[in-house]
């Protein structure tokens, strides 16, 4: 997940990245 996040940062237009990191945020937040 770390390389999507470094690809967003980057301003590249990554959709599937971005809802895939939209999903992560909720479940480690939820694991916590």
């Amino acid at each position: 997940m770390v390389n999507l996040v470094v690809k967003n940062w980057q301003g590249e237009p990554a959709g599937e990245a971005s809802l895939e990191l939209k999903v992560a945020k909720p479940e480690n937040a939820a694991h916590i």
